[in-house]
């Protein structure tokens, strides 16, 4: 749930809600809270997402609380994956009931000026780097964010009301040129652009980098191996335009390259002509392109040309599946009718379908749709007496009457804005195996295939959830209990798959 804080208007909490749900989504964690430095120095709420009335963070951090000590500390997020890991912040984990912390330090002109506090990553898996940089570039965003809206100043001000020195030179704040990232498919789709370039249009070699503050990766595909110096020149040349666009360069030996022949033979080809071009840049994250043409190749200013097109085609995509899953929370949540517990049940599932038709193979469309269901399984609750319902520990026929109406009021929710088999999936999720489920007594393959895998991965995360209605179990164990039914309650395939994303 998200909380306002007294007295902020609406413009000003909106994008804060917005950077806060990213930071949720990007990083894998069930439960965000964002705090902002004050005039007498605590640290406020701003907004928060998925806590209960029974895990609510602190509204105020004193200037002195561990939280805010580690974050002065930190260059980077900080990951904590035990409890005793970091023991500044043990006893304060331990008091909330919590295990998995990230926590994002804001920092403008060198004060701390507001963190980030992400609980608990889905499925009870570990926060990894990847999360970590994730948390690393939305926070840059919500510096960004600050920014815009005048907050950084009016906290600047604060700091020196507070007794600290005023920078003489305020630092730059990057704006944004994207409202979103791309996402993984869009990426995929544009790797393979790269790739086609180089066989297609006889490149010498195509780059593909993803720049951040701290480090930057770099794709080549070459039509032959990499000659001395390719690499460099290549670094070279990308830093030029990454600097000319404002963007930070990292350090030596921040920058990866990976070099990957295409062509096979050993046909001859030497390089030519080289551009380099900023395609999209976001607060703290670039993505660069260069393109090396080879004797009798295509101009390379042409190639790089289609290759932004890609670029923006794949940004419209990631855009629209953003604005789709946005929309579907939309349903989730509508109005003020918030429901934390039910959202971080869904968004929990929705994750962990996600990764099963990845690790099935299935391809990202089909992920989405998964993904989709995952999260919108449960939407028809919102209609019922849901707090009522979910928190009742002993339900009556007439209870279980009701609550078993949630397939169909759901299905009916979402077949209206037409995602047909996202709806499917909704109505048949309590279905059995056995053919003994509800609400069409339908068994084995007559159960959509989304509905299977939705059932299995909602029932892990009743089980496993520390925010579930029933006392939690290790993941292990819920796996044994799943496998236990499995050919009964569920399709055995789907337990297995389940094991191999969650064990």
């Amino acid at each position: 749930m998200i909380d306002r804080v007294p007295g902020w208007a609406p413009h000003v909490e909106r994008p804060l809600k917005e950077v806060l749900y990213r930071f949720l989504e990007e990083v894998h964690c069930t439960k965000a809270a964002l705090y902002l430095r004050t005039p007498a120095d605590s640290f406020q709420v701003a907004v928060r997402y998925g806590f209960g009335r029974r895990d609510a963070p602190a509204s105020r951090l004193d200037p002195d609380d561990p939280l805010v000590a580690a974050a002065r500390s930190a260059e980077l997020p900080l990951i904590v994956n035990r409890a005793e890991e970091q023991p500044l912040l043990t006893a304060r984990l331990r008091a909330a009931g919590v295990e998995r912390l990230v926590l994002a330090p804001l920092v403008d002109g060198g004060r701390l000026i507001g963190l980030v506090e992400g609980r608990e990553k889905g499925g009870q898996q570990p926060f990894d780097e990847s999360d970590r940089q994730h948390a690393a570039t939305i926070a840059g965003v919500l510096l960004t964010v600050l920014g815009e809206l005048g907050l950084v100043r009016s906290l600047d001000s604060a700091a020196v009301a507070a007794g600290e020195p005023e920078e003489a030179t305020p630092p730059a704040t990057v704006t944004r040129a994207a409202a979103d990232l791309l996402d993984e498919p869009a990426m995929a789709e544009l790797v393979e652009a790269a790739a086609g370039a180089v066989i297609r249009d006889r490149s010498y070699a195509v780059a593909v980098t993803v720049a951040e503050a701290a480090a930057a990766t770099t794709l080549v595909f070459g039509g032959v191996d990499a000659g001395e110096g390719d690499a460099a020149a290549i670094k070279a040349h990308q830093a030029k335009v990454l600097l000319g666009c404002g963007a930070t360069v990292p350090r030596r030996g921040g920058w990866t390259v990976h070099w990957r022949r295409l062509r096979a033979g050993d046909e001859p080809l030497r390089p030519s002509l080289i551009v380099s071009e900023v395609a999209m840049q976001d607060a703290g994250w670039s993505l660069a392109l260069s393109v090396v043409g080879a004797e009798g190749s295509e101009d390379p200013a042409q190639v790089m040309d289609r290759l932004q097109r890609e670029v923006a085609a794949a940004h419209r995509l990631s855009s629209l599946r953003y604005t789709r899953r946005c929309l579907a929370r939309r349903l989730l949540e509508p109005g003020e009718s918030r429901f934390p517990d039910l959202l971080v049940h869904s968004l929990a599932v929705s994750r962990l379908c996600w990764q099963m038709v990845r690790a099935a193979g299935g391809g990202f469309e089909r992920a989405e749709q998964a993904a989709l269901a995952g999260l919108l399984h449960d939407v028809g609750m919102r209609e019922l007496d849901y707090e009522r319902l979910y928190r009742l520990e002993r339900p009556g026929p007439e209870h279980r009457r009701v609550y078993r109406r949630h397939v169909v009021v759901g299905e009916r929710i979402v077949r209206g804005v037409g995602l047909d088999e996202v709806a499917a999936a909704i109505r048949h999720h309590h279905e059995r195996w056995d053919g003994t489920g509800y609400p069409d007594r339908l068994g084995r393959d007559q159960i959509p295939q989304l509905a299977r895998l939705v059932h299995v991965a909602e029932v892990f995360d009743v089980l496993t959830s520390p925010s579930s209605y029933l006392v939690p179990v290790p993941p292990e164990r819920a796996l044994a209990t799943l496998a236990s039914a499995g050919g009964g309650q569920f399709d055995p395939e789907m337990v297995e798959l389940l094991a191999r994303v969650a064990s």
